[in-house]
């Protein structure tokens, strides 16, 4: 019921065409079903439209979903690395810390 009174309404006539449209239209159905809570049927169709989704994209590209979900992710760690504390220095007498 979900699907068919709110979400469907939502994605007829969107685009389609990359990674940025999968989200942009993620955030709109979880926007447009807060007042159904994040628990329960509101969740889980969201859950089943966003598998639809990135089936879709997959293969409008003639792809798997995991060559898609590779590349996103690849162009996701690219824009955002980060620089972790180095770990502390080993200690080169072979002993236990002083």
């Amino acid at each position: 019921a979900v699907i068919e009174s709110v979400l469907g309404p939502l994605l007829v006539g969107q685009t389609l065409d990359g990674v940025a449209d999968i989200e942009r239209l993620w955030k709109r159905m979880y926007q447009e079903t807060l007042a159904f809570g994040r628990k329960g049927l509101a969740i889980m169709a969201i859950s089943a439209v966003d598998l639809a989704l990135w089936d879709a994209l997959a293969r409008s590209q003639t792809l798997s979903v995991a060559q898609v979900l590779s590349r996103s992710t690849e162009q996701t760690a690219a824009g955002s690395a980060s620089r972790l504390p180095s770990p502390p220095a080993a200690d080169t007498e072979g002993g236990r810390g002083r």
